[in-house]
């Protein structure tokens, strides 16, 4: 299946709701058409494997539960990409506050090493820094534009706001990730 074959995945959703809760196999083929790119979201935003998938699950349970108040006034894609940023949201939020906890209790530093061949790493690494610093609004618009390769009217339609809103939203995050990003 083409996840961006709007019309197949309208009808696939359609039967999906006809089915719920007792049928799984409309649901199964959504889950199996759209785990890979909710995956990669999910992995760009939290930058962890491990809660990466455990946030897909949690994201398509979240899915099969509301599927039937699906309504249809954006795409699937539109609104299980929102769930999904909704979810990253909530997970980097919670991981947050446990790093803040953690450091506040910590009473000794922690030294780090920087392997020799971590040019490319270290760049990686200043890039998320700076993606960390950014208010979750920011991050969102950095992640699908550039991870996810969004053009800026998926990003409004994902997000729910106006194009110019999407395109304002997008040039201020860009402009103070330049500030935050110092290499």
């Amino acid at each position: 299946m083409d996840i961006n074959d709007q019309l197949e995945v309208e009808l696939l959703v359609k039967k999906c709701q006809e089915e719920a809760p007792y049928g799984m196999r409309a649901f199964e083929a959504l889950v199996n058409a759209f785990e890979p790119s909710v995956y990669r979201l999910c992995l760009n935003y939290i930058k962890n494997s491990a809660d990466a998938e455990d946030l897909v699950q949690t994201i398509f349970l979240r899915v099969f539960h509301n599927i039937k108040n699906f309504k249809g006034d954006s795409s699937f894609k539109t609104w299980l990409y929102r769930v999904s940023i909704n979810q990253c949201n909530d997970l980097y939020k919670k991981k947050k506050r446990q790093k803040e906890l953690r450091e506040g209790l910590q009473t000794e530093e922690v030294q780090t090493s920087s392997p020799p061949e971590a040019d490319n790493l270290e760049l990686r690494e200043q890039i998320e820094q700076g993606l960390e610093k950014l208010s979750p609004q920011e991050r969102e618009v950095i992640v699908l534009r550039f991870y996810e390769g969004f053009k800026i009217q998926e990003i409004a339609e994902t997000l729910g706001i106006q194009l110019s809103a999407a395109k304002m939203r997008l040039s201020r995050a860009i402009e103070h990730f330049k500030i935050l990003y110092d290499p």
